[in-house]
């Protein structure tokens, strides 16, 4: 797996903190904006606070 860098501005990236318990921010292609829990085991959107199902996320990320 490899990555990639992106331009995120320093306005946009400052929106997004760490969180107690989650790994992230990251930050994808569009301004999307993901941070992962590893209990869940799932990817967390910071904009609804809401699970991603592995078939959202995939689709979001897919230009990553």
């Amino acid at each position: 797996m490899g990555y990639r860098i992106l331009n995120v501005s320093e306005d946009f990236r400052s929106m997004y903190s760490e969180r107690h318990g989650l790994e992230g921010p990251f930050f994808y292609d569009g301004n999307d904006v993901l941070y992962y829990d590893p209990q869940q085991g799932a990817y967390l959107c910071p904009r609804t606070d809401m699970y991603l199902t592995l078939s959202e996320y995939m689709a979001r990320t897919a230009n990553a």
